[in-house]
């Protein structure tokens, strides 16, 4: 049982950290350069909630934001 506990652990805690690396990394990224460039605005209450929902909810987000962005 106890086993069982730390792989579920490490599970969860490896799915935040990738949803974490996506939106901290990629997306942040690509929406400065778009917002630097004069392609697009966004306030920063939006910003930061969709940072938000997309560590936790990477999995469903991010082919819809990586295709919306390229």
């Amino acid at each position: 049982m106890e086993v069982g506990l730390w792989i579920a652990f490490f599970g969860l805690f490896l799915y935040l950290a990738i949803g974490l690396g996506i939106s901290e990394l990629w997306y942040r990224k690509k929406l400065f350069k778009k917002i630097s460039r004069g392609e697009m605005f966004i306030s920063t209450k939006k910003l930061e909630r969709t940072l938000f929902y997309m560590w936790f909810f990477w999995i469903g987000m991010f082919p819809y934001k990586y295709y919306k962005l390229t």
